[in-house]
């Protein structure tokens, strides 16, 4: 007489690793198996990749788990319910940790607004640059004309990627040297004029 041993089913369950956006949309996935004989479980493994449709930061994004495969010595005596299957996972925002600015020089003008530009931003990755600015606020030290410190207070992130990024407590300031020269003032004495410029 001639018996056939069918091979056991077993369900994949899928738990993907939570990590911080790095511009990928690959996910690392652990596969549990439900339905292994206990005196199989160190003898059946899986394993499987990992995919988002999109690579951006966010919370219980659907990662479509795909090529679900069995291993093990004991392997050959199961078979998947499925070979693909669905899980979730946390991508969370990678960190700006600094920013460095150049600022104007300017004329006197009784106020303490500056203008600067960020020269650089520390954390981006190269394929988002200029995808992601910050938006803050420079203004001088003091109003008065002379060798002047123009610091830049960033309030937030601008741009198409910026949503996958955040700024840490050392990114929230900078600051760069400029000067605030003399304003000139024109004066007249009978026919003749006089240009003032505090010197």
């Amino acid at each position: 007489r001639t018996f056939n041993v069918n091979r056991r089913i077993v369900t994949p369950l899928a738990a993907a690793k939570n990590r911080t956006y790095d511009g990928t949309n690959e996910v690392e996935v652990e596969i549990s198996l439900s339905g292994v004989l206990n005196a199989d479980s160190e003898e059946v493994k899986a394993s499987a990749s990992g995919i988002m449709a999109t690579p951006d930061a966010g919370t219980g994004k659907i990662v479509f788990v795909n090529e679900i495969l069995l291993s093990g010595d004991a392997a050959d005596n199961y078979i998947l319910s499925a070979e693909s299957t669905q899980t979730s996972v946390d991508i969370a925002r990678a960190e700006i940790t600094e920013f460095s600015i150049s600022a104007e020089d300017k004329v006197y003008d009784g106020n303490t607004a500056a203008k600067a530009e960020i020269t650089s931003l520390t954390g981006i990755l190269p394929e988002d640059e200029g995808q992601v600015s910050l938006v803050g606020n420079a203004v001088f030290d003091e109003a008065n004309a002379g060798e002047r410190t123009v610091t830049y207070t960033a309030s937030g992130l601008t741009g198409a990627k910026s949503g996958n990024y955040t700024l840490t407590d050392t990114a929230k300031t900078a600051d760069a040297q400029a000067k605030i020269t003399p304003a000139q003032v024109i004066f007249s004495i009978g026919a003749a004029s006089f240009i003032y410029d505090g010197k």
